[in-house]
């Protein structure tokens, strides 16, 4: 039977520490057992426990061979873990070179890249501020020309009522006169006629020639419609006498 199956299944020659119960014989085991039994002791908790047992056994002379095997363990190790940790160093000194030269890179992207942000921005705002004053004179031309248009609208009625009105009666006293003046001329004629009959020696004038005539010298003096007409007979004697009808 071996340390770890007396420790299992002899519980009287550990004792129990926790309930402070002395071991009731003494154990005594090889050197070659302390391993396994520290490690057992580990796997049930007693850290505590374990730290004594090795602090005593190094102190213990016959732990010298080991305790030296120990320390030229410790001492290879640390040359083997020496090289290592310069090299880890350097590859740290080397990996934060290359951070910093990337976090230099990018914060020059960053800074450029608001630089010009800020430029876009700017423009942006200045052609907004121009739009928008373009915009408020646009406005207020347009609002100008709609209340001239509202004003127009209110007096252009009227404007057209009064024009058609004065054209109607322009009308009406144009057919008076064209009336008037239509009746007088058929008294010229009249009276022609019987210039003829008293005067047998002068030359006939038919009615239509006399109409002819009386065309020809028919002229417009004013475009409102006012006419003058005038009309040339000839008495004894070769006087030449002018009929004037002005409306």
């Amino acid at each position: 039977m071996d340390v770890r199956d007396k420790l299992l299944f002899e519980p009287e020659y550990a004792g129990n520490v926790r309930e402070k119960v002395p071991p009731k014989s003494s154990l005594r085991i090889l050197w070659s057992w302390v391993p396994a039994a520290l490690c057992l002791l580990q796997e049930a908790g007693e850290e505590n426990l374990v730290l004594e047992i090795g602090c005593a056994a190094l102190q213990h002379p016959d732990a010298n061979p080991f305790t030296q095997r120990l320390s030229s363990l410790h001492g290879a190790s640390r040359e083997m873990w020496q090289p290592g940790r310069w090299k880890e160093k350097e590859l740290i000194q080397r990996h934060n070179v290359w951070l910093n030269e990337e976090l230099t890179v990018k914060v020059t992207e960053t800074i450029e890249l608001r630089r010009r942000h800020a430029e876009v921005e700017e423009d942006l705002s200045i052609n907004l501020q121009i739009s928008l004053r373009w915009n408020k004179e646009r406005v207020k031309e347009l609002e100008e020309k709609h209340a001239s248009l509202l004003k127009f609208q209110l007096f252009f009625p009227i404007f057209s009522f009064a024009k058609v009105t004065k054209l109607v009666e322009l009308y009406k006293d144009s057919s008076e006169e064209w009336s008037r003046k239509a009746g007088e001329l058929e008294g010229v004629i009249k009276a022609l006629e019987v210039i003829d009959v008293l005067h047998p020696g002068r030359p006939n004038v038919s009615k239509a020639e006399l109409k002819e005539k009386l065309s020809k010298i028919y002229e417009v003096k004013d475009p409102n419609l006012i006419f003058v007409f005038k009309f040339r007979t000839h008495f004894g004697g070769g006087k030449s006498t002018w009929l004037w009808f002005d409306l």
